[in-house]
């Protein structure tokens, strides 16, 4: 399991310290149950995970691209996952081992990958899951920290393909307990389209 995301802190100490946490706390994966992780799209959130022990937590997916009306003037040609922006909500919990599959169904030609802040080490697991077109990648990622976490594609020029609508969230639920329940719970991210005038005629 390739640690894969970067750590946000200047101290080698903290670092190793991680590192060192990583390995410890390492399991056989092929004792962990299996379970399909439920997808959700803005502003659903999937329930709230009930279990106290980790499983391996399987992530489905896909890039593509979609025209979508913005409104009766506008189009707009949005780079997705799974057909949908923001990204599907996915909920998890810290010890799980995270299974994203990223299959890259553009048939533009770009490459695609999966850059998530809830994974550790460089990239987010972008080096790993990097896809070119037609092609599919899996990779696991123990998650260590409780959180709200944003992934998006990190294939350059970064800043476009998140602006173009490939980005959305995690929650890894704490180990002990979850946040107070609540009557409903909301999945809310900002962000714009920047496009050309509607063509006339």
């Amino acid at each position: 399991m390739a640690p894969s995301q970067p750590v946000a802190h200047d101290s080698k100490a903290h670092v190793a310290d991680l590192y060192a946490k990583l390995e410890h706390e390492s399991l056989d994966l092929a004792e962990l149950p299996v379970e399909e992780a439920v997808l959700t799209s803005a502003p659903n959130v999937p329930p709230s995970t009930t279990r106290d022990y980790p499983v391996v937590l399987k992530v489905d997916l896909t890039a593509t691209i979609k025209k979508t009306q913005l409104t009766g003037a506008y189009k707009y040609e949005q780079w997705t996952f799974n057909d949908q922006v923001p990204g599907p909500f996915i909920r998890a919990r810290v010890g799980d081992v995270v299974e994203v599959t990223l299959t890259n169904k553009d048939e533009s030609g770009m490459p695609h990958n999966i850059d998530c802040h809830a994974f550790l080490g460089p990239g987010g697991g972008s080096a790993v899951t990097t896809t070119e077109e037609n092609q599919t990648k899996t990779a696991r990622f123990k998650l260590l920290c409780p959180g709200l976490f944003v992934y998006h594609c990190a294939a350059a020029p970064v800043p476009v393909h998140i602006a173009n609508g490939m980005f959305g969230l995690m929650y890894v639920q704490p180990a002990e307990a979850d946040l107070l329940p609540v009557d409903k719970e909301y999945c809310v991210m900002q962000s714009e389209w920047y496009h050309e005038p509607p063509e006339k005629g």
